[in-house]
């Protein structure tokens, strides 16, 4: 029998590599893996430069020239309903100073004869007590007389009296002419007392005044009062200008009622300013001092002013432009643009002219 040969022996397998053989074997792969990865992949493009903020616009809005002191419009003092204008005084465009007679009323010649009136009452009042002090003083003289005669008379029957009764007590003269004597001293001392409280009742006043000088003063004060009356209502049938300026437009003519216009429209346009119309949401970018450019067709070149005050209310728009789409109920704050006297002076006859306000940021 033959034998066969012993297979071979299987070689020995190798140990199986451990978790941390692995990890080792990985980081070259991983890192050989991102490399290939830098080259072939694109390059991230560059971060953005952060964008500028743009710079806000001008603050932009509509206003009007007017004078610095505003344009007053003058109405009628008192109850206009009741009369009608009588003259009017001035024209439009005419330079009035202050206290200058713009109109009269038709109730003019009514409230002149009623301070006339007055007048009298008073001269005749004041009359009364210069008469009244002069015969009080002449009371009080003549009183005072009296009661000088008085005394006298009291000092003569005194010394009757006291001779009488010598002559009694030595039996010179009779009892009839002692009683005589005696009643003539007591008749005297009455008529002394008399004299004494007629003057004493003439000079009495409970307030330092004699009544009846009293009573003349009262009356002289009540046509006094009523002179005043009658000069307020004379006052109200004339109008005067309550500031120097120049007349504006005038609203009513001779024989019309003074109606909710008034009679005129009066500015001192000796200075000038601007006032502007800004939206409540730019208001806070606008500052006492800031340049304003004042922009219309009539305006060649735009005139350069500075903000001079800025409102404290918020108030509806009452300038608008001609663009149909424009908001007509904004919200608006005032602000009052002050003129170079140059510019003034080139706007001065054009109040209530529609400017564009370009505020400088």
């Amino acid at each position: 029998m033959t034998l066969l040969p012993e297979p071979p022996a299987p070689l020995p397998l190798p140990p199986r590599p451990s978790a941390r053989h692995l990890a080792w074997f990985a980081i070259p792969a991983i890192a050989l893996a991102a490399a290939l990865a830098w080259h072939i992949l694109p390059a991230p493009p560059p971060e953005p430069a952060p964008a500028r903020i743009p710079r806000p616009p001008s603050v932009v809005g509509l206003g009007w020239i007017e004078p610095a002191s505003t344009i007053l419009r003058i109405a009628a003092p008192g109850n206009p309903d009741a009369s009608r204008i009588a003259t009017v005084a001035v024209e439009e465009g005419a330079a009035v100073a202050p206290g200058q007679l713009l109109a009269t009323l038709d109730s003019a010649a009514r409230a002149a004869a009623q301070v006339a009136l007055a007048q009298a009452q008073v001269e005749l009042r004041q009359h009364q007590l210069a008469r009244q002090a002069a015969d009080h003083a002449q009371l009080i003289a003549a009183r005072t007389a009296a009661l000088s005669r008085a005394q006298s008379a009291m000092l003569l029957a005194e010394a009757e009296h006291t001779r009488q009764r010598t002559l009694v007590a030595t039996n010179a003269a009779s009892r009839a002419a002692y009683d005589r004597a005696a009643y003539e001293l007591a008749t005297a001392t009455a008529t002394l007392q008399e004299a004494q409280a007629a003057l004493a009742r003439t000079q009495a006043s409970p307030h330092g005044v004699p009544l009846d000088i009293a009573v003349a003063t009262a009356d002289l004060h009540a046509s006094q009062a009523d002179l005043a009356v009658a000069q307020a209502a004379l006052e109200q049938a004339r109008i005067l200008a309550p500031i120097a300026g120049t007349v504006l437009t005038l609203r009513a003519r001779p024989g019309e009622r003074i109606g909710t216009e008034g009679l005129l429209d009066l500015g001192d346009t000796t200075r000038m300013r601007a006032v502007v119309e800004v939206y409540q949401t730019d208001i806070a970018r606008i500052r006492a001092g800031q340049a304003v450019a004042l922009r219309a067709d009539a305006l060649d070149p735009p005139i350069a002013g500075t903000v001079e005050r800025i409102g404290h209310a918020v108030r509806r728009q009452t300038v608008i432009n001609a663009d149909p789409a424009t908001a007509t109920d904004a919200r608006v704050v005032e602000v009052q643009v002050a003129l170079p006297p140059e510019d003034s002076a080139r706007v001065a006859r054009l109040s209530r002219l529609q400017v564009t306000a370009v505020f400088a940021p």
